[in-house]
């Protein structure tokens, strides 16, 4: 399978450019792919890469997926502190009715939990848990992720 989005992610660098949205976002799908190998270095750099084309267009919305897989890296990295800020900055980009915005909160429950912050991390489930009643959720997708 990463050879199949690597493939995608060069194709897309080579024919829309390296500034397009959808390389951006097929650079996202390859450090997925490369954090789910457990090859978190290299997921990392896609992830920069990501961010720093969004943060040059002002693309709030791959902004925030971008420094959540940023952050996903920096986790498996050990690095906690980075996650979590990169995280907050996801969190301040991302609409409350996201998908996203779940998955952040999520994360950022995984991170306080990595740092023996019980407090933030009951803080975020609160939140997380409060959301159940923002807009559908059609196939339990928020519910799951909480239970």
């Amino acid at each position: 399978m990463e050879r199949i989005v690597r493939r995608l992610h060069e194709l897309s660098r080579e024919l829309l450019g390296s500034t397009a949205p959808y390389t951006m976002r097929s650079a996202i799908s390859l450090a997925d792919s490369l954090l789910a190998l457990g090859r978190p270095r290299e997921a990392l750099a896609l992830s920069r890469g990501a961010l720093n084309g969004a943060e040059a267009t002002k693309d709030d919305p791959l902004r925030s997926l971008a420094l959540f897989f940023l952050a996903q890296c920096e986790l498996e990295l050990g690095d906690v502190a980075q996650a979590r800020q990169h995280l907050e900055a996801a969190l301040s980009l991302t609409a409350a009715s996201s998908i996203l915005h779940s998955d952040v909160l999520h994360l950022l429950m995984n991170a306080a939990a990595a740092a023996g912050d019980e407090a933030a991390m009951r803080s975020f489930h609160q939140r997380a848990v409060e959301r159940l009643e923002i807009g559908p959720d059609p196939v339990g997708y928020r519910q799951s992720m909480l239970l």
